[in-house]
């Protein structure tokens, strides 16, 4: 299946690239209308109550944009996106900014998320993301600090396997080395550090 979807997927490009752009930005940023008007998509109704006293149910993007889970596949999107950069990388083109943009969600599960997508997709063998997008490649960057451990774990492990593929991109490789540098001396965790020694 994966085979065949790939295959429809790169004879098809020019024409469908732009709207799997657009249902990713819409679903990876929460997107109201891109969530509701897709039936594959697990909604949840969000009750509250309006200012006549009425009760009001109204679809909520919190599922997508929680967990990205796609109803009846089992996929979620934030692997999805991963696979369509191994496959047609130019239909990422504006979804980079989009993931990037979730860097700073208050919330940890799309933070988290969207740290270790970009982590996997910066330090792909087969990619170069991290050249063409070195804004987003800073923003993931700055993760190294995250007042959440999971996401400086997740951002060890990113650095360290940027480091082990990508070493001819020696200025990225630089900014990379400062990062880890700076968990090794100011984590305040020893776990964390303890993972960037290893």
């Amino acid at each position: 299946q994966y085979l065949v979807a790939a295959k429809i997927i790169r004879r098809t490009e020019d024409k469908i690239s732009s709207p799997i752009a657009a249902l990713l930005n819409g679903l990876l940023g929460g997107d109201t209308d891109v969530v509701t008007s897709i039936s594959v998509v697990d909604l949840t109704e969000t009750t509250t109550t309006d200012a006549r006293g009425k009760t009001v149910s109204t679809p909520s993007a919190a599922a997508v944009t929680s967990t990205g889970q796609v109803a009846h596949t089992g996929a979620d999107v934030w692997s999805i996106t991963y696979e369509l950069h191994r496959i047609a990388p130019q239909i990422l083109t504006t979804v980079i900014g989009t993931v990037a943009s979730s860097l700073v969600y208050p919330e940890v599960g799309p933070r988290w998320r969207a740290t270790k997508l970009l982590g996997r997709l910066f330090a792909a063998r087969s990619s170069n993301i991290a050249v063409k997008f070195r804004i987003c490649f800073s923003q993931w960057l700055r993760r190294s600090a995250d007042t959440e451990q999971k996401i400086r774990e997740t951002m060890v492990k990113g650095l360290v396997s940027f480091l082990t593929n990508k070493s001819h991109e020696t200025d990225l490789c630089q900014d990379v080395n400062e990062s880890l540098a700076t968990i090794l001396t100011k984590d305040p965790s020893l776990d964390v550090r303890l993972l960037a020694i290893r």
